[in-house]
C-alpha cells in the first residue's frame, strides 16, 4: 500500500491522483463482504495456503485501506493548512485510532455482533471511508493553485542511502520484536487473539508516542530506560518462576526497545517532499521483519532464536556515537568476545552451570557483567554486541547435554531429551512435555505420564475391555509421541489426525520413540495430515465409536478446536452410542469449565477425571 502511494505521488499529477485512488478504492468493493476463500488440503504447507487465502480473500480491501495514512498526509502537506509543513503528527493520530479500534473489537464488537453482522459493519465502514476520501479529494481540488505553488517552493535536503538503510533497520527491529514476543506469549499461555492484542497495542502505542507533535519522552530518558529494562530482564528472569511475571517482563522490554527505535526513526525523518519515500522504507522494514520471523527463521533456525537476534539489532540501533578510530572499532568486537568468554568458560572449567550450584555467586556474577556493559552505553556497536554476548552466552549455558533431537516447524519447536543416561525419552513442544517413553525392552511399551494405564485414559480403555464394549472405529486428534497407540487392539480401525509433519516424523523415528512402530503394525491405521477440524468435516457422520481429542495438553492450545461449532461437529462424527474423550490438562486456562458449557450447549453428558498427571473428560450422548 505504501509502495503504491509513493509511486502515485511521485509520478502522477496531483490533479489526477484523487481519481486514480478512488478507482482503486472502488475496485476493492468487488472483494466484499469478507469471507474465507478456501480450506487447506492435508498435503499443503499451511503457511503457503494461509498467505494465499489471505491474498485472495482480503488482499485488495486491506491494500486499499492501508494506503490512507501516507496518502492523506501527503495531500494534507500540500493543503496550505497552518500545520501542513509538518504532517507527521497525523501518523500518531492514525495509530491512536488503530489502538482504539484494536481495544474496542474484543471488548465491544466481537461480543455484541455475529460474524455476518460484523461483515456488514465492515462494508459500511469501508463505504464511509470512500466518502470521506472523496471529500478530501474535493478539498484538494479546490486548493489546486495553492498546492502547485507550495510544491514549486517545497525543497529539502536530499535523502542518502544511509538514511534509507536506517529507516528500514529502525522499522525492522520493532516488527521482528513484536512477532517474537507474541510467539513467546502464545507458546507459554494459549494461541488466542486476546493475547495477540496486548503486544500489538504496545507496538501501536510506541508510534503514537514517537510521532506526537511534541516529544513526550526525551532521547536520554529512553536510552537510560532501555539499559535499565535490559539489565532488569537479564538479572531477574533466571530467578522468576511465575509465567505471568515473566511475560510482563518481556512485554516491558519489548515496549522500551520498540519505543527507542521508533523515536530514533522520527528523529531522522526527512522533509515533507520525501514523506512518501520515508513511509515506503518504514513499511519495507516492517514487512521484512515479518518475513524474517514468519518465513525465513523457521527455515534457518531449529529454535526460536530470532527474538534474541531482534533484541541485539535494537540495541545496535540505539542513539550513540560511532567511533571512527580504527583501534576503537576493533575493540568494539574484541570486548564483546571477551564478555562471551567470561560467561561460557567458567561453565566448562567447573563442569556445570553456576546458576544451579551457587546462586549468590551467580547473582554477583550478573551484576559485575551488567556494570561492565553499562560502561559501553555511549557506543551503540559495543553496547549492542555486548548484549548479544550475554544472550548467546545464556543460550550456550542452557543445558543441551540431554538433547538428542530438535526440529522446528510453522507450529513451534520440538525437542527430544534423553534423561537418566538414556533410560527415558521426553518429547517437549515449546515448554510443555507432550509424551515420554521408558527405553528398556521390558517397559518400553508401557505408556507413561498423561497416558499411563493407572490414569484416566488407561481406566477408560480398561472399562471398555472389561465390559466387552465393541469399539472398532477410533479417531485420534493429536499424535504426540504416539503413547495413545498403546491402547490399539487387533481388528480396530484407527484414523490419526495430525497437523504437523514434524510431529509425525518424530513419532515414527524408532531411535526416539517406538509406540508407532510397535503398535500401529497390528492394527488398521491411517494418518490424515492437516487441521483436524477441517479434516473431520470431510468424514461421514456417525462414523466413529470413539473420538479422542488430545490437542489441548499444551500451553499453546488450538482454541478453534474447542468452540461451539467444533463441539457440534464432533458430536455429528460419533455414532449414537459413541464416546468423545478430551484431554484438557493446561497450566493457565480452566478448560474443564469451558468444556462443560460447550457440552451443555450441545446436549451432551460428560464425566471428568482429575488425575495427578492429567485431566481427562469422557463425553457421551446420555448418562
Amino acid at each position: 500500500g505504501y509502495t503504491y502511494v509513493h509511486i502515485l505521488c511521485k509520478h502522477i499529477s496531483i490533479v489526477v491522483q484523487p481519481y486514480a485512488h478512488i478507482l482503486v478504492l472502488s475496485l476493492a468493493i468487488t472483494f466484499l463482504p469478507i469471507e474465507v476463500a478456501s480450506t487447506p488440503e492435508g498435503t499443503e504447507i499451511p503457511l503457503v495456503w494461509l498467505l494465499g487465502m489471505l491474498v485472495t480473500s482480503i488482499g485488495l480491501p486491506f491494500f486499499a485501506v492501508s494506503t490512507s495514512a501516507p496518502l492523506l498526509q501527503r495531500w494534507f502537506s500540500l493543503s496550505g493548512h497552518v500545520e501542513a509543513k509538518s504532517p507527521y503528527f497525523l501518523y500518531a493520530a492514525s495509530n491512536l485510532g488503530s489502538l482504539a479500534a484494536l481495544i474496542c473489537y474484543p471488548v465491544f464488537f466481537e461480543p455484541l455482533f455475529h460474524l455476518t453482522q460484523q461483515g456488514r459493519l465492515w462494508v459500511t465502514g469501508y463505504g464511509l471511508l470512500i466518502a470521506l476520501i472523496i471529500l478530501c479529494a474535493i478539498l484538494l481540488r479546490n486548493n489546486s493553485n495553492t498546492i502547485l505553488e507550495r510544491r514549486y517552493h517545497e525543497r529539502s535536503a536530499g535523502v542518502t542511502s544511509r538514511q534509507r538503510f536506517m529507516w528500514i533497520a529502525l522499522s525492522f527491529a520493532p516488527s521482528s520484536l513484536l512477532l517474537g514476543v507474541t510467539a513467546h506469549i502464545t507458546t507459554d499461555v494459549a494461541a488466542v487473539p486476546l493475547l495477540w492484542v496486548i503486544p500489538l497495542a504496545l507496538y501501536l502505542l510506541t508510534f503514537v508516542i514517537a510521532f506526537a507533535k511534541k516529544p513526550l519522552l526525551s532521547t536520554s530518558f529512553l536510552s537510560n530506560t532501555q539499559i535499565a529494562s535490559l539489565f532488569g530482564a537479564f538479572i531477574l528472569l533466571p530467578y522468576i518462576e511465575s509465567t505471568m511475571i515473566i511475560i510482563l517482563i518481556h512485554l516491558a522490554l519489548f515496549f522500551v526497545l520498540a519505543q527507542v527505535c521508533h523515536s530514533e526513526l522520527v528523529r531522522i525523518k526527512p522533509g515533507i517532499d520525501h514523506l512518501t519515500d520515508f513511509y515506503f522504507f518504514v513499511a519495507l522494514g516492517g514487512a521484512l521483519g515479518g518475513v524474517f520471523n514468519t518465513l525465513l527463521a523457521p527455515l534457518i533456525f531449529n529454535g526460536i532464536y530470532e527474538y534474541g537476534l531482534a533484541i541485539i539489532i535494537a540495541c545496535l540501533l540505539r542513539p550513540g556515537r560511532l567511533s571512527l578510530d580504527k583501534k576503537e572499532r576493533i575493540e568494539d568486537f574484541i570486548i564483546p568476545l571477551g564478555i562471551l568468554a567470561i560467561i561460557v568458560v567458567p561453565d566448562y572449567l567447573f563442569g556445570g552451570n553456576p546458576m544451579h550450584t551457587y546462586t549468590t555467586l551467580f547473582f554477583i556474577y550478573q551484576i559485575v557483567l551488567a556494570v561492565l556493559i553499562f560502561r559501553f552505553r555511549e557506543s551503540a556497536v559495543r553496547f549492542g554486541l555486548s548484549v548479544g554476548a550475554v544472550l548467546i552466552g545464556a543460550a550456550l549455558l542452557v543445558g543441551h547435554e540431554n538433547l538428542i533431537a530438535q526440529d522446528r516447524s510453522f507450529f513451534g519447536v520440538y525437542r527430544v531429551l534423553s534423561i537418566d543416561e538414556g533410560k527415558v525419552h521426553y518429547f517437549v513442544h515449546g515448554t510443555t512435555l507432550h509424551g515420554m517413553q521408558l527405553r528398556n525392552e521390558t517397559e518400553q511399551m508401557e505408556p507413561q505420564g498423561y497416558y499411563a494405564r493407572s490414569g484416566a485414559l488407561g481406566q477408560f480403555f480398561s472399562i471398555l475391555d472389561s465390559n466387552q464394549r465393541s469399539v472398532s472405529d477410533i479417531g485420534l486428534v493429536g499424535l504426540g509421541a504416539g503413547a495413545t497407540l498403546f491402547y490399539m487392539r487387533p481388528g480396530q480401525d484407527w484414523v490419526i489426525f495430525e497437523i504437523d509433519p514434524v510431529v509425525v516424523r518424530i513419532a515414527q523415528d524408532q531411535h526416539l520413540f517406538t509406540y508407532w512402530s510397535k503398535c500401529a503394525e497390528s492394527t488398521s491405521t491411517s494418518l490424515v495430515l492437516g487441521d483436524a477440524r477441517l479434516s473431520l468435516e470431510k468424514e461421514s457422520d456417525g462414523r466413529y465409536d470413539l473420538l479422542i481429542m488430545d490437542a489441548y495438553s499444551s500451553d499453546a492450545i488450538p482454541i478453534h478446536l474447542l468452540t461451539k461449532q467444533s463441539m457440534h461437529l464432533y458430536r455429528s462424527k460419533i455414532n449414537s452410542s459413541g464416546f468423545l474423550l478430551f484431554h484438557v490438562s493446561n497450566n493457565h486456562l480452566d478448560l474443564p469449565r469451558v468444556l462443560a458449557a460447550l457440552l451443555a450447549d450441545a446436549n451432551l453428558d460428560g464425566r471428568i477425571n482429575y488425575g495427578k498427571k492429567a485431566i481427562w473428560v469422557v463425553v457421551a450422548a446420555d448418562q
